[in-house]
C-alpha cells in the first residue's frame, strides 16, 4: 500500500530566495503530523508546494501513489487536499472539531 502523502527531497524557491532545501515526508494512512516551526521557518511554504499554489524546483510529491508534480491548484483539491488560511475569518467562532466535519470527503474518480 503507497503512503497517503510521501514529499521526496523537494526544493522550494519564493521568487528568487530559496525557501525549503531537500525536505521529505512520508505519512502513512492513519497517521496524523503535526509541521511545527518559527515564524519564517516555511510552514506555509511547503503546505503550498503540497497544495500546488507553489512550485518545487526539485523533488516529488505523491499523493495515494500519484504524482502531484505539474497539477493545478483545483486538481489537488478535488484531490480530497486543501489548505484553508488561518486568517479565513469564517472559522472564528467555531469550535475545530465542527469545523473538521465542514471539511469535504475526497470525491471519487470520475468515470472513464
Amino acid at each position: 500500500m503507497p503512503a497517503l502523502l510521501e514529499v521526496s527531497h523537494i526544493d522550494l524557491y519564493r521568487g528568487e530566495t530559496q525557501v525549503l532545501w531537500d525536505i521529505c515526508l512520508i505519512l502513512d494512512p492513519g497517521e496524523r503530523v503535526a509541521i511545527l516551526g518559527s515564524n519564517g521557518a516555511g510552514k506555509s511554504s511547503f503546505l503550498a508546494a503540497v497544495t500546488a499554489a507553489l512550485t518545487p524546483a526539485r523533488g516529488e510529491i505523491r499523493f495515494n501513489g500519484n504524482s502531484l508534480v505539474g497539477k493545478r491548484p483545483h486538481e489537488v483539491t478535488g484531490l480530497g487536499i486543501a489548505l484553508v488560511p488561518e486568517d479565513g475569518g469564517y472559522t472564528r467562532t467555531c469550535p475545530s472539531r465542527k469545523t473538521w466535519r465542514w471539511a469535504p470527503s475526497p470525491r471519487a474518480p470520475a468515470a472513464g
